[in-house]
């Protein structure tokens, strides 16, 4: 296998949107992307900033736990709690 710098693994890199962001039924934005050997590969955002993104528009944990199908014992952890506030300004 050739070695490549990263400016040239950079460049010959092409992707394409395969559509818009949209999301899924539990909450989750989405994209997917084409890589250059035509997989697909789809981008979403962490469940923990979908579930606080819930909590800041005022749904209670049971709220939460049903529209983003996560139990909730899950939800109520804390790391779901420490996303950065700054990500939803």
């Amino acid at each position: 296998m050739p070695k490549h710098s990263l400016k040239t693994s950079r460049s010959s890199c092409r992707s394409a949107i395969q559509h818009v962001i949209f999301e899924q039924p539990w909450g989750q934005r989405v994209v997917r992307v084409y890589e250059p050997d035509k997989y697909i590969i789809e981008l979403g955002e962490p469940m923990n900033v979908v579930i606080k993104r819930y909590y800041v528009t005022g749904m209670t944990l049971e709220e939460v736990a049903e529209r983003s199908s996560t139990p909730i014992s899950i939800v109520n952890k804390p790391i779901f709690h420490s996303v950065s506030d700054e990500m939803f300004e």
